[in-house]
């Protein structure tokens, strides 16, 4: 191996307890998976040139060695920046961002050329979301263990120490992404579904329903057993133009993580299924409608008798 083309990083953590060297396993080692991952997943920026071998665990609170191979070793220039940069980005407390971030597909260009700074390899690992959120895992992890107080991190060759970074616990929460959820049901009475794609067999409950909803395509379950039941005994007919009328619950459930990012995701149940129509443009009504009808008449049939018993 030629010299300069193996690098060290070594992960000490601090207990709570003093004279204390052991942790929760399963919790530190879903922790330490999700660090692994990161340091693998730069070998996406210099063409797989990284290979990562686990050294022997050290005392001292609890010290772990990662031993970073660099198959090209005129790349450990690019290496050293690029585990610089990841060092100072999770080992660090969060600083306020005051620059806005440059093209991240010009930075990882420069990054295969060579030719790039810390400063823009800091700013690509920061906003790339797959580092962002194993990042997160890793300290959701070790913050769970209600052990490790402080962390300190150092890449380093025989030669010097190339980073170092030091975050305490008391840093660990900003570290993780934390998401704000907030759920919305409605249900619409007397909904027209234009079937494109009906599930005709029982063997497939998972599978969703697709349909055009006012003018857009939804996929949507059927929670309506009676309607089902004449769906699968081939009782309904399916074709071009085929639609139902129903009612409908919308679950919209947004979400906002700390960053502001506000996903919205939306699920269609389709209940009480009243009429149908096949692409002849007959219209009929389901077996649960005429149920409705039926105790609709009795109802008004029961209240004409007791009107004339008043009279």
């Amino acid at each position: 191996m030629e010299k300069g083309s193996q690098r060290t990083i070594e992960l000490h953590y601090d207990l709570f307890k003093d004279n204390c060297h052991t942790i929760n396993a399963l919790l530190y080692n879903k922790a330490e998976h999700n660090l692994i991952l990161a340091i693998r997943y730069l070998n996406k920026f210099i063409d797989g040139e990284i290979q990562l071998n686990v050294g022997a665990r050290r005392e001292g609170s609890l010290i772990d060695t990662l031993q970073i191979i660099i198959s090209n070793p005129t790349l450990t220039h690019v290496v050293d920046i690029l585990f610089t940069a990841l060092i100072a980005n999770w080992f660090r407390p969060k600083l306020h961002k005051t620059e806005e971030i440059k093209n991240r597909v010009e930075i990882a260009e420069k990054i295969k050329s060579g030719n790039f700074t810390r400063e823009e390899a800091e700013s690509l690992l920061s906003e790339d979301k797959t580092l962002t959120r194993w990042c997160s895992n890793y300290y959701k992890y070790l913050h769970e263990t209600r052990e490790v107080a402080q962390i300190t991190a150092s890449v380093f060759t025989p030669e010097r120490v190339i980073e170092q970074g030091t975050i305490e616990y008391s840093n660990f929460d900003e570290k993780i992404i934390t998401t704000e959820e907030k759920t919305d049901t409605e249900t619409i009475e007397g909904v027209t579904i234009h079937i494109v794609s009906p599930i005709l067999t029982k063997l497939n409950k998972k599978l969703l329903w697709k349909g055009i909803y006012s003018g857009e395509p939804i996929d949507f379950k059927v929670e309506d057993s009676e309607f089902l039941k004449q769906v699968y005994g081939h009782e309904i007919k399916f074709g071009n133009g085929t639609y139902i009328i129903c009612a409908l619950t919308i679950t919209t459930v947004t979400k906002t993580n700390d960053d502001g990012e506000v996903k919205v995701d939306r699920f269609y149940v389709i209940k009480d299924v009243t009429q149908w129509a096949d692409d002849e443009h007959f219209q009929y009504y389901t077996k649960r409608y005429r149920k409705i009808q039926a105790n609709t008449n009795a109802s008004k049939q029961l209240n004409l008798f007791t009107d004339n018993e008043e009279v």
